[in-house]
């Protein structure tokens, strides 16, 4: 069998990401991407593999965004990390779960105080906006300056909402 021809291929042979980078490297090329930012995309995942082969035993289908951004924090260290690098770590960890090698990420619902005040906020303002009646934003707002008082104690600082501010009304 013999092997495509992809930039930067001695960097990529014996690699631990070898077969992966090779699949990234043809959907590189089939978006368009010249050799040059091939190689130079192709040398950085080469470089994660070798430092997850230092790192001890990975597998492929471990690897998450909490790996990538250890591996970030020691490319600068190295003073290594360039423009672009960080979107070419998630470029190719979108790829891999495109594929169906690494899972999607799990989302942790964020249940901070603010934000449990921003839902209840928008919820409130959404069904007094169907009212034809002009107290429904002295409602919210009276609501809201009554749950933000609560959080003075939590340490969180908000800023003043109006009924109409996009974060709150989306």
């Amino acid at each position: 069998m013999q092997r495509s021809s992809v930039p930067g291929e001695k960097r990529i042979q014996g690699n631990l990401l070898e077969f992966h980078l090779r699949m990234f490297a043809t959907a590189l090329r089939d978006a368009g991407y010249r050799d040059r930012a091939m190689c130079s995309k192709l040398g950085l995942l080469a470089d994660l593999g070798l430092w997850l082969k230092g790192t001890g035993p990975v597998v492929t289908s471990h690897l998450e965004e909490h790996l990538l951004e250890d591996f970030v924090k020691h490319k600068q260290r190295m003073q290594q990390m360039h423009r672009g690098d960080s979107k070419t770590l998630q470029q190719f960890l979108a790829h891999l779960r495109r594929r169906g090698i690494v899972p999607d990420q799990k989302v942790i619902p964020d249940q901070s105080p603010s934000t449990d005040i921003v839902g209840r906020y928008s919820s409130i303002c959404s069904r007094s906006a169907g009212s034809a009646q002009p107290r429904s934003s002295i409602t919210c707002l009276s609501f809201v300056e009554k749950a933000l008082s609560r959080t003075e104690p939590l340490g969180i600082k908000v800023a003043r909402y109006r009924p109409d501010d996009k974060l709150l009304a989306s």
